[in-house]
């Protein structure tokens, strides 16, 4: 009863942190990504990242593959209605990225080891590159350097260091918080009778 009610627990939490991503995503594609006051909030650019969700849950074993193409028609209904390259780039790198795991692509390629690790470490990359980019930035104008070799050298330095910054990142923070939610949403085992330990006897 107490794994059954465990995977109970963890259903609904799926089914509800779903819905809400459903209706968020809506309402950016519609509402928020249309307003251009809106893009220094996670609300303008939600539907891109729950898209990631999405092919998460449609790629796995026993996922809804209708669930992806139903976002995907709401992203084509979202252009209809206010033409948006991004929406199409993103339209695209999603179906991409399904093909590539309906059809076994991402078993085989890349083979390269520098690819695979910049793969590994390639969400904690999106997540840390844009303040990193930012301070640099901020540092070369602070200290003048305008000039188009000082700004490629500047390009140079925020792209080495936001991949250094994403590997402490993943070390750190990625892979110790993906343990941690693994543990935390893992349903709880309910023990055989035979698994008990049993109780010292009194003789």
């Amino acid at each position: 009863m107490a794994g059954k009610s465990g995977l109970a627990g963890e259903k609904w939490r799926l089914d509800f942190s779903m819905i809400v991503g459903w209706m968020l995503s809506v309402a950016s594609v519609f509402f928020f990504n249309r307003d251009a006051e809106w893009d220094s909030t996670a609300l303008y650019y939600y539907a891109y990242f729950f898209l990631g969700v999405i092919l998460h849950h449609s790629l796995r074993p026993g996922g809804s593959q209708k669930m992806f193409w139903w976002f995907m028609l709401m992203l084509m209904v979202g252009m209809i209605l206010d033409w948006r390259p991004r929406m199409l780039i993103a339209l695209l790198a999603g179906l991409l990225i399904f093909s590539a795991g309906k059809f076994g692509w991402m078993t085989r390629w890349p083979k390269s080891l520098v690819i695979a690790k910049l793969g590994r470490i390639s969400y904690s990359l999106f997540l840390v590159h844009f303040p990193v980019l930012v301070l640099i930035s901020s540092g070369w104008a602070r200290l003048g350097w305008s000039s188009p070799a000082a700004s490629v050298a500047g390009l140079l330095v925020a792209f080495l260091a936001s991949l250094a910054t994403s590997v402490i990142f993943h070390r750190w923070v990625e892979v110790p918080a993906g343990k941690w939610s693994r543990h935390w949403d893992a349903p709880k085992k309910e023990l055989s009778p035979t698994e008990y330990p049993s109780s010292p006897s009194l003789s």
